[in-house]
């Protein structure tokens, strides 16, 4: 009886499994953008995101976000951030191995990208991070989640 019961269940978890592995994507959703070419993903981008400080510990939903992103030699860019009148960063950063992701983690600032695309389109989702250190301490200036296309 529990051998029956365990192959029971063993087959609706793998037909499960198998389900979704078969499940047709949505010609609608954007992808994740791996073999994109560093020309097709530089350009300017526009979107919106929450931003967040310490200093300010409410989050201000739906700011607007401008992202540039600009090939500066091989799989490296320039990053430029901007949350009107909240702050501003630049950024120096490399492509990731899987191509899809570009990230940065430093002393005062770290910044982290998914590149997804779709036709013709481009979608990043990323934060940037701007802190500093007192003692033992972090603090963060400046943060925002952010969702930009272009």
């Amino acid at each position: 009886m529990k051998t029956q019961t365990l192959l029971t269940i063993t087959f609706l978890i793998s037909m499960l499994l198998f389900g979704q592995s078969c499940k047709k994507t949505n010609e609608n959703e954007f992808e994740l953008c791996g073999s994109c070419s560093n020309t097709e993903i530089s350009g300017n981008y526009s979107g919106s995101g929450q931003y967040f400080t310490d200093d300010d510990p409410l989050k201000t939903e739906n700011v607007d976000v401008k992202l540039s992103l600009e090939n500066a030699d091989t799989d490296f860019f320039n990053i430029g951030i901007e949350v009107p009148e909240k702050f501003s960063k630049s950024y120096f950063a490399q492509r990731n191995e899987n191509g899809a992701a570009i990230s940065i983690n430093g002393t005062t600032k770290s910044i982290n990208l998914t590149i997804y695309s779709k036709d013709n389109e481009y979608q990043i989702n990323g934060t940037a991070k701007v802190y500093h250190s007192r003692s033992d301490t972090l603090y963060l200036d400046h943060s925002v989640s952010f969702t930009v296309f272009k």
